[in-house]
């Protein structure tokens, strides 16, 4: 139910292509992470054991969310829905015209931090 709830903010705040990023490399990160830590801290053996199965099995679960997103992307409502979010383009404008005004600069970077809201 997680998933899904994010999943739905993820369209409604970044569009379609959002959804796909985020159900083929999004999903499992955090998923990943937990495991990591609970295979590498000492205290349940069984904790243990299955958060290193789960890193075992992760490239299986990374091809499987990758085949539903895949699926989701030739539904008719992704299909119909906007791309990119019209907040996802007002970011994308505002980072194309400040790059842009850094041409004279080629050591010019920048970070974008987003918060969830």
């Amino acid at each position: 139910q997680k998933v899904i709830r994010r999943a739905g903010h993820v369209m409604e705040q970044l569009g379609a292509d959002g959804l796909v990023i985020y159900l083929k490399e999004g999903v499992l990160l955090p998923l990943k992470a937990h495991a990591m830590e609970m295979a590498q801290r000492g205290g349940d053996p069984h904790l243990q054991k299955n958060a290193s199965i789960f890193l075992q099995n992760l490239p299986l679960f990374q091809q499987k969310f990758c085949a539903a997103a895949d699926r989701v992307c030739c539904h008719p409502v992704l299909q119909s829905a906007p791309p990119l979010s019209n907040k996802c383009r007002a970011l994308l404008r505002l980072v194309s015209r400040i790059l842009e005004e850094q041409t004279d600069d080629p050591t010019f970077k920048g970070i974008v931090f987003v918060q969830q809201t």
